[in-house]
């Protein structure tokens, strides 16, 4: 009996967290944001220039440049970075 309880519970938190509702939308249908957005590699790259990490800033920002060649800040940013790592061409 404390199996089938168990069972029974179980499939019923399964089917209520498959089908979470926001607002009358099922959680499977809600838009997936932008992954490939500069921001979502400007910003990681702004906090890893300001933590030291120059080569992960440097990477993030080489991203954020391919997805937007004309994203000035992260051109800025760039150039800080191979300036902090000491290289420059």
């Amino acid at each position: 009996m404390k199996k089938a309880m168990f069972l029974i519970g179980f499939i019923c938190f399964s089917i209520v967290s498959i089908f979470q509702l926001e607002g009358n939308t099922p959680m499977f249908f809600r838009k997936v944001k932008n992954i490939n957005s500069k921001e979502q590699y400007f910003n990681p790259g702004t906090s890893n220039l300001m933590s030291g990490v120059y080569l992960a800033a440097i990477a993030d920002f080489n991203e954020a440049i391919i997805l937007d060649p004309n994203y000035a800040e992260a051109f800025t940013n760039l150039g800080i970075a191979e300036v902090s790592l000491g290289d420059v061409d």
